[in-house]
């Protein structure tokens, strides 16, 4: 009871003008027959100090990664157990793709907070998005996950655990991951640069997933903190399928026995190809992108093999995912080759993509 207590106060206490009702959020895929799938989003409300906000949240866009939008209406809203200010809300529809591929499920929400520690960034850049990927050329779903704990104890170890069991039986694994930046008009998405890792704020203790358990151990700065994972499906050697969950925690001075502080240890990151924080492709068994030379002269060579003909489209982007150069071939092809022109851009990162209805791939280039 003194902790759900010190959880209202704290609630008060973090709420100036610009507070938010939005404390986190997933979006959730269950397959249903053939291309079809029910798809829910859950959001996480401050049912408190945002009440006129959380009563007013009676539905979302959701982009489908397939350059279609869609309004999806509440469908209900109840109090969390053990947490009475928070409202856990669900919007439900389903959903048929037109052809089999890699899609993303997207939603942003403008905007997410303004006193978060480890965000500091231009209220433009505050926003929650949370999304979904799945390869619908095999049935398969998002795996469940336990619901967040929102409060934790001052130099007190965090523990969210997060296994659960696939429903289609996949493997699954978890990764800590940058928040996502504003993904306007289904754009592209790409972690927020501004971001920092919880315990990069006072950089103490350590904030990692140890198999399937989350842990920062320990807090020393009361404040609120978000964080993002994402849980990966994956079914002989394939990601099928992927989530990315984004939390609020607040930190307040709860009584009970505190921690001796570990050293300071940065937060490891999935690498995959790509900038450190961007999330690893689907790897599609189809396609073979290869990009040279690297780091590149002022023109780069672009090879694409597909083990069946496809029709491609290539994607130059910068390190904001905003694309600079795009082509298409049209006709199905097995193998393509062409060259793209970088000599009047600034030094820096830059990103290949190659994608086809079955996958997309992604190489990173260094101008």
């Amino acid at each position: 009871m003194k902790k759900l207590y010190a959880f209202g106060l704290l609630l008060c206490g973090l709420a100036p003008a610009h507070a938010t009702h939005l404390l986190g959020g997933e979006i959730q895929a269950k397959h249903i027959t053939g291309l079809t799938y029910d798809i829910t989003t859950v959001l996480y409300l401050d049912g408190q100090n945002g009440q006129a906000a959380t009563d007013a949240q009676a539905e979302i866009t959701l982009c489908l990664g397939d350059g279609k939008q869609v309004t999806v209406k509440r469908i209900s809203s109840e109090t969390l157990p053990g947490s009475p200010t928070i409202n856990r809300t669900l919007y439900r529809f389903q959903y048929t793709y037109a052809t089999a591929g890699q899609y993303t499920i997207s939603s942003t929400f403008e905007k997410f907070a303004n006193d978060i520690l480890n965000m500091p960034a231009p209220p433009q850049e505050q926003a929650m998005v949370i999304q979904t990927s799945l390869n619908t050329l095999v049935p398969n779903g998002t795996a469940q996950t336990p619901e967040p704990k929102f409060t934790t104890g001052l130099r007190q170890t965090y523990t969210l655990p997060l296994a659960t069991t696939d429903p289609d039986g996949d493997s699954l694994a978890y990764r800590i991951v940058k928040i996502l930046r504003s993904n306007p008009d289904c754009g592209t998405t790409f972690p927020n640069g501004a971001y920092v890792f919880p315990n990069e704020v006072t950089r103490e203790g350590t904030f990692k997933i140890d198999r399937s358990t989350l842990t920062w151990n320990a807090p020393t700065r009361v404040g609120t903190y978000t964080y993002a994972y994402v849980t990966e499906g994956w079914r002989q050697g394939l990601k099928v399928a992927e989530s990315w969950r984004t939390n609020t925690l607040y930190v307040t001075d709860l009584s009970g026995a505190v921690n001796p502080i570990p050293p300071y240890e940065p937060v490891q990151l999935y690498e995959s190809g790509l900038v450190t924080g961007v999330a690893q492709e689907f790897l599609p068994a189809h396609l073979i992108l290869q990009v040279y030379p690297i780091p590149s002269d002022d023109w780069i060579r672009v090879e694409v093999n597909s083990r069946k003909p496809a029709a491609l489209v290539i994607e130059l982007m910068d390190a904001r995912g905003r694309v600079l150069q795009k082509s298409e071939v049209g006709q199905p092809v097995s193998r393509h080759v062409q060259e793209m022109n970088m000599q009047h851009l600034a030094r820096g990162i830059y990103f290949v993509r190659a994608r086809s209805t079955e996958g997309a791939i992604t190489k990173k280039v260094i101008r």
